[in-house]
């Protein structure tokens, strides 16, 4: 079974590099771990879809769907044990993202490549563009370059059923590796380090609950696809796309962190459960 739900994450939390005073002076190198409140943040948001989106039949419109389901997010941010400003911050971003919702402009943006239900023919550059654009700037060392690369091109074999879900899983954990035993540290390790811990929570979580995709049978007939491979791969790119677009637009990657969080949640939660099943009723 491949993983269509996991939503591009490129998000960066700025951690402040420590003192060791105890000993000499040597800065924390950051591990993926370090990012875990952000995946479990990711979660959340995907579990309160499942249990508590009732969709309003009354609306028919799509846009007035996706406003519909931007207003639900929006109020959740509330229940979040996070300070104001960061409520704030994702708030925005989730405003910014929400038409991520729809699988076609994930697919446009992370791959640059259209889906059998896309209307429209991608103009946007794609994920792959953006991150050679950062690598020709001077913005992604060697390291972040080759594991944004390499989740993205992952994701994209695993929407076009080239990649199982279990193979993915190990790329990615791979990859966590990687970073893990790189010794990264600064803002742009904060970016990557958090898209991989959403990259991995978003897996975890569509692996313990493929209930949420039953009322996508429908769908997943028609693209010929297994239900949960389109969903996992559109939650994790919405995550890089959040992210990455956050970092090039604000001009540091300051900015990423909550734009990583915001893409992937409506990657992720555009397939979940019963709000999937009332948004595609209009496709």
């Amino acid at each position: 079974m491949e993983i269509f739900g996991l939503t591009f994450i490129v998000t960066i939390f700025i951690v402040a590099c420590s003192d060791n005073e105890a000993t000499n002076n040597e800065v924390t190198k950051l591990k993926v771990a370090d990012f875990k409140e952000v995946g479990v943040i990711h979660n959340q948001f995907l579990t309160n879809v499942k249990n508590n989106f009732n969709p309003d039949q009354s609306i028919t419109d799509l846009d007035e769907k996706i406003d519909y389901v931007t207003t639900f997010n929006k109020n959740f941010v509330n229940n979040l044990e996070i300070d104001a400003s960061k409520k704030l911050e994702l708030t925005n971003y989730l405003e910014e993202h929400k038409n991520l919702v729809l699988e076609e402009n994930v697919v446009n943006l992370s791959f640059g490549i259209n889906n059998q239900f896309s209307k429209t023919v991608n103009e946007e550059p794609s994920l792959f563009d953006l991150i050679e654009q950062l690598k020709k700037e001077d913005k992604l060392s060697d390291k972040s370059y080759v594991i944004l690369n390499s989740l993205t091109e992952s994701l994209k074999l695993n929407y076009e059923n080239v990649l199982s879900d279990i193979k993915l899983k190990e790329n990615v954990e791979n990859l966590i590796n990687e970073f893990d035993n790189h010794g990264f540290v600064g803002e742009e390790a904060e970016m990557v380090g958090t898209i991989l811990a959403i990259s991995i929570s978003s897996i975890e979580w569509w692996e313990e609950n493929p209930d949420a995709l039953d009322g996508l049978a429908a769908r997943s007939e028609l693209n010929q696809k297994s239900l949960i491979a389109p969903w996992l791969a559109t939650d994790i790119g919405g995550e890089i796309i959040g992210g990455v677009y956050a970092g090039v637009v604000g001009n540091s990657w300051r900015s990423a962190a909550y734009g990583a969080l915001g893409g992937a949640v409506f990657a992720s939660t555009g397939a979940a459960g019963r709000l999937g099943r009332w948004l595609f009723r209009v496709k």
